[in-house]
């Protein structure tokens, strides 16, 4: 192979096709190749301390942002910004996105991304479970795996308590800014002022309206300012 080879220690338990793996390992090749490359035009080592770790530093702030997924191609741009930045967030995806969109929720899970259901009372046909389960049911396809992230949209108190009585972590976030796209570099400017506000720990609702420029901007000082953007889990 003209860029090296790659070794796929798995075990009996694996239950993943050699193309599913391949097909989620390129992202994750391309992005440590073209790091390399950059390193040795400029004649410096490969940054180590961009390591996708999962740990943030003991200093500095940990942001979880969370987006809606629902077009492909602004998620694949989104997710080209977060590879370049080596950073994670969570993406909450339509039922429609998860059935449609296996390459890129393999795409996810090899960088290290969270994937979470996206459920909406007001959809008719479906209740808020029908499509909680319809949604874990096509990332288990795609993926061989499942998730307890959830954001519900337009539910009352009870349907909330009876999702989360389910087992899964509802998004609540500590600030939804979903109304303030996240678009360009005063977008970011402004979010980067909000979250450092708040002490320690934040999660952001970003909703629908991110771009990819206005994501690179954050991302650019957010790690300028010492801060990591991370993934969110069941217990952050």
């Amino acid at each position: 192979m003209e860029r090296g080879y790659l070794v796929w220690v798995r075990t009996q338990s694996a239950d993943m096709s050699e193309r599913i793996f391949a097909d989620a390992a390129i992202y994750p090749m391309e992005t440590r190749y073209n790091q390399y490359l950059k390193s040795q035009e400029t004649g410096q080592p490969e940054d180590e301390t961009t390591e996708s770790t999962g740990t943030p530093s003991e200093s500095g702030q940990r942001v979880y942002l969370c987006i809606r997924a629902d077009d492909a191609e602004t998620v694949s741009e989104l997710l080209d910004a977060l590879d370049w930045y080596d950073s994670q967030a969570a993406f909450y995806c339509t039922v429609d996105f998860l059935e449609q969109e296996g390459d890129l929720l393999r795409r996810m899970t090899a960088t290290g991304q969270a994937i979470g259901i996206l459920a909406d009372a007001a959809e008719e046909g479906r209740t808020v479970a029908e499509q909680l389960a319809a949604g874990n049911a096509a990332l288990e396809a795609a993926t061989c795996g499942k998730t307890r992230l959830a954001r519900l949209e337009n539910v009352s108190d009870q349907t909330a308590a009876d999702v989360e009585a389910m087992g899964y972590c509802c998004l609540w976030p500590d600030m939804d800014r979903s109304p303030y796209p996240l678009a360009d570099s005063s977008s970011a400017d402004v979010l980067l002022r909000r979250v450092g506000d708040r002490s320690g720990d934040v999660s952001v609702w970003l909703g629908g309206g991110t771009t990819a420029a206005g994501l690179r901007a954050f991302l650019s000082e957010l790690r300028s300012a010492g801060d990591r953007c991370l993934a969110m889990t069941e217990t952050a």
